[in-house]
Formats: structure tokens, sequence, C-alpha cells
């Protein structure tokens, strides 16, 4: 897949091979695990799925890179007196973090799974998933699902299964199969080669201004959108969990991608809605917005560091500006600019705003 050479190939940070692997399975029988959640609507992809004396048993694909939590999973169903079956290895490719991508051979539609791994495409060394989160991505992919979003869109989490505390979940990425827009992660932008050919297709020769011009400032507005329709707040959105739509000659259209719900908090709601979460540390009652675009990559040449235009700071506040106008656009809230001073090297920022009371459930209320 074009999607997946990007994820691999044109990384900045740390590039790994496109070329397929064999990842083990293990089968599990579906009445043994402790936990599944579902999307609606949403099909149980066959290929994990295998009939054996009549009993569905579920295709559990481990991490092939990892060690130490394959075995948490073996010892548990031991533990549990629970029969399992070494299935047959699956072709997964590798994505630019601890996910892999395998292809329902039934179907052709592209997924990628997470579990558990002590070995991550970044500089983390391990990463635990655990069952909550899991499902309360899919619990937040679902109500994204029902919200009119006009600029951007979603990679849903559309399946967790749980083995007591350890969690494995499915990825849609039914967006790739759209041939009238093409994705890429917005990582891509710090690739030279890239940048240059999407400044082409713009017809700019500046980077600071093309990136302002199309990447920041529109995602900004798109991912105000998202937060005013959905009240759910990114915990870390960051250039590998943000995919940049461009249409087929190339040029940015505004919109784009969300994936790794997961890391998301519910900033207000409804109750009904609010409770369906398993983890409270997945409820706040304020906007924390994070400006991380061009955290975890090595500072481009066009890019400096200072307080006048054509610095950081021109971008931070081209971003929190453009937010807020949109934010204020669609809920009559406004909310406070970037202020803050930007130290050497800076790559991150956030900004906390109270919304008002009324508007807000807090924790407490929410339960």
């Amino acid at each position: 897949m074009k999607f997946q050479q990007m994820e691999t190939e044109k990384g900045i940070l740390q590039r790994r091979n496109a070329e397929g692997v064999k990842a083990p399975t293990v089968e599990i029988p579906l009445s043994a695990l402790t936990g599944l959640s579902l999307l609606s609507e949403q099909q149980m992809p066959e290929e994990l799925i295998r009939i054996h004396e009549g009993e569905p048993f579920f295709r559990w694909i481990l991490n092939p890179e990892d060690k130490t939590y394959r075995k948490l999973i073996f010892d548990f169903l031991q533990r549990e007196g629970i029969s399992y079956r070494q299935g047959a290895d699956i072709t997964v490719y590798p994505t630019s973090s601890r996910s892999y991508f395998f292809v329902d051979t039934k179907t052709g539609k592209a997924y990628t799974f997470k579990t558990s791994t002590d070995r991550v495409g970044s500089a983390m060394q391990e990463k635990p998933w655990e069952a909550v989160e899991a499902f309360d991505a899919v619990t937040l992919s679902e109500h994204i699902a029902k919200s009119a979003l006009s600029r951007s869109v979603l990679a849903p989490d559309v399946l967790a299964m749980a083995l007591g505390e350890w969690a494995w979940s499915l990825r849609s990425y039914d967006i790739l199969a759209n041939a009238a827009v093409t994705y890429e992660p917005l990582f891509v932008i710090f690739n030279p080669e890239i940048l240059a050919e999407m400044m082409r297709a713009h017809q700019i020769s500046d980077p600071y201004l093309f990136v302002k011009k199309y990447i920041v400032e529109p995602y900004a507005r798109s991912y105000a959108e998202f937060v005013a329709k959905t009240d759910i707040v990114l915990d870390s959105p960051h250039s590998q969990n943000i995919l940049i739509q461009r249409d087929r000659k190339g040029l940015m259209t505004g919109v784009f991608a969300f994936r790794d719900i997961g890391d998301a908090f519910v900033m207000r709601g409804r109750r009904d809605f609010m409770k369906k979460l398993y983890s409270t540390e997945n409820l706040q009652n304020h906007l924390l917005n994070w400006f991380n675009l061009f955290h975890m990559v090595p500072t481009p040449s066009w890019l400096n560091y200072g307080n006048a235009e054509g610095t950081m700071r021109g971008m931070v506040e081209a971003y929190y500006d453009s937010f807020n106008q949109e934010y204020y656009k669609l809920t009559g809230v406004k909310l406070p600019s970037f202020t803050g001073s930007i130290a050497y090297g800076q790559k991150h920022f956030s900004l906390e705003s109270s919304v008002p009371a009324k508007k807000v459930l807090s924790c407490d209320q929410a339960l």
C-alpha cells in the first residue's frame, strides 16, 4: 500500500522496513475473552475468526517484535485454564509506531491492530495496551461517527478484545478506499522532497508560508470543528496521529484525518455518553488545547525561533488564532489568545481555557 510506505519510509525520526513480516497468532475461544466491544454496524473481519468443532475462535495476532507481553498473554491463558491453539502466521506490515497493518483477504479491507509491546517504532521503550483504553477508544469512535464533521474524518477503532487487563484492538482504514483523495501522515511535511512536491502543486516557493497557510491554519480550523462538535479533546495531537488529505491533483483539501482516539478526553457533553467510558481519566471539564505538530521532529531549516513573523511564534499564534475563530463561529465561546513566551527549541505548546460552567459536566456530574 502506498499509504503504508509513507508511514514507514518517509518518516523523519525513524524509518522502518515497509516489507511484510510474519506475525504469530494464537486462536482463543470467543467465549473465553473477558471483554469484547464492536463498533455499531461493523462486521467482525472473517480473517480473524476460525471455527473448530463448531466453536468460533478469535485469532489474536501477536506483535511480531514483542517478547514481554506475549508471555503475559500465555501466562493468563494457562492460569485461567483456557484452551487455545497455535494458529498459522499472518503477514502484517509495519506502521510508524507500534501497530501493524493487515488486509482482510476476504474483503480486501485494510486495518491496523494494536496490542501491548516492548518494542515500538520510536524512542519509547515499551507500551502496554490495557483493556480500559481499548474499550474507550471504540466508545469514543462511536460518538465521533455520529457527529456531522466537514473538516475532518476518522480512522475509527472498531473492535476491542480483552484477556484480563490486556487488550487487542482493531482500527479501520476504510478512508483509504476513497479514490478521489489520498492520505499521508502529517510528518511527511518534514521530508524535504515531499514538502517540495507539495509546494510545487500549490505554486508556492516559501516553505514557511506554505506550512502556515496550507497545514497549520486549516488544521487548526479542522480541529476546532472536531472539538466543538464532538466535545472531545485529543491529549496529544501530533504529526504521527494526524493525516493530511489531498485531492487527485495533489492539492490540500483542508480536511484532516484523526486516529489513535484512545488518547483523548471528553471535555463536556451528554451524561449518557460520558457514563459509557470505562476510565474516569478520560473526563475533563476544560479545554486544554495542545499545539504539537512540530513535536518529536527535528527543527526544519526553514523554521527559526524568535518573536517575529517567520518564526515558531508566528506558527503558534497562527494556530491559536485560527482555532479560536472557528471555535467561536461554531459555539459562540471566546477563547484566549496565545501570549506565553516561547523558549528556544520548544516544540509543544498548550493553552488551557475555562469553558462556561453551564456548558460543562464535571467528572462527578458525569458519573
